[in-house]
């Protein structure tokens, strides 16, 4: 764990040398903070061939914060805190089930702006996590969705274990235009490159949520 630190020290230290060599590194803010408001179609590219199971993408709504560390005028990193609710429907032979998420994205992107009079275009990439708190149906609460439905018990720990895992992650992409002012336009996608399949003989199977998100933020 030393070692891996070390190595992604040394590996963002050419980056964050940047800051101290670029000549207007005190014209502009190490830090700074915003708002993010916006709503996203997210779904699952799925394959299952033990049971029919698929999935139709469903709207949601987000609500949450960014923090950015600036290196130059134009790159800096950016953290977000999301918290999401969205919905999904889950097709299987019995039923369709109109099922809604609650968790939370926390995406870090490395962030290039290109200045266009006084606003600036933005692109990002990089690593996101999703942890997702609670799933239900809309009509019934109490339901057990896939993300709730017990296949099994882990022979060490003890822990139950859930057709979908509520956890995991993948790269993220950000495109959008900030203004003056400080408001901003976002587009966002997300592919989580982790399997959140859980079926314990669920060979030549898998699930990988994806997210596509348009909203408004505000740079403070």
């Amino acid at each position: 764990m030393k070692k891996f630190s070390l190595l992604l020290l040394l590996a963002f230290l050419p980056l964050l040398s940047l800051r101290a060599q670029d000549a207007d590194s005190l014209k502009f803010p190490p830090v700074s903070l915003g708002v993010l408001l916006q709503n996203s179609l997210s779904g699952e590219h799925m394959h299952v061939q033990e049971t029919y199971l698929s999935t139709n993408a469903g709207l949601g709504v987000e609500i949450g914060g960014f923090i950015d560390y600036n290196i130059t005028p134009q790159l800096s990193f950016e953290l977000q805190l999301i918290l999401a609710l969205q919905g999904l429907g889950h097709i299987t032979r019995e039923k369709d089930e109109l099922v809604t998420l609650f968790g939370m994205d926390i995406p870090l992107y490395f962030v290039a702006a290109f200045p266009i009079q006084k606003n600036r275009l933005r692109f990002g990439i990089g690593p996101f996590a999703h942890v997702t708190f609670d799933a239900w149906n809309s009509s019934d609460r109490t339901l057990v969705t896939p993300y709730r439905q017990i296949i099994s018990v882990d022979d060490i720990t003890g822990r139950p274990r859930y057709a979908l895992n509520n956890y995991y992650g993948g790269i993220a992409l950000l495109a959008g235009w900030e203004f003056a002012i400080g408001l901003q336009i976002n587009l966002g996608a997300s592919y989580s490159v982790m399997d959140i399949l859980n079926y314990e003989h669920a060979y030549n199977s898998f699930d990988h949520p994806y997210k596509i998100t348009l909203g408004l933020g505000w740079r403070f």
